[in-house]
């Protein structure tokens, strides 16, 4: 697999485990803000996906989707019964990384200049509106 971003790619990430199909990387939110943040200040892409339970069951059923997240930078557990479920396993899971809460973790942190998001999926017009109440 070919990986053009700033981080390893899968298999060599020694923090990335297998739940559901579907790689993880088992870091805290402290971690994935440090490695957006070297993104950031290395001028590369980060491209982050944040799996919870539904959208890993959805990933299943959409070749697309799923090869969006095997092929992310950076894909963090987002919902508990993934995070239960890698503890059963006996997977080093840290902690829970809601997408919410790292995108509010990075915006609470003061940098000099701002950092550039891109969403995608949603709804028509959700893009628009998340523009504007993050702006």
């Amino acid at each position: 697999m070919t990986n053009n971003s700033t981080f390893p790619a899968i298999h060599e990430r020694n923090k990335q485990h297998v739940l559901m199909g579907l790689p993880f990387d088992f870091v805290s939110i402290a971690e994935s803000a440090k490695l957006i943040e070297q993104a950031i200040s290395s001028k590369k892409r980060c491209f982050l996906s944040t799996p919870n339970i539904n959208f890993t069951i959805a990933a299943h059923g959409d070749d697309a989707f799923y090869q969006s997240v095997a092929v992310s930078d950076l894909s963090v557990i987002d919902g508990m019964p993934l995070v239960w479920l890698a503890k059963m396993m006996g997977l080093p899971v840290k902690e829970r990384v809601a997408g919410s809460d790292l995108f509010q973790f990075l915006s609470d942190t003061h940098r000099e200049k701002p950092i550039r998001v891109f969403f995608f999926g949603g709804e028509p017009g959700v893009a628009k509106q998340a523009h504007e109440q993050l702006n």
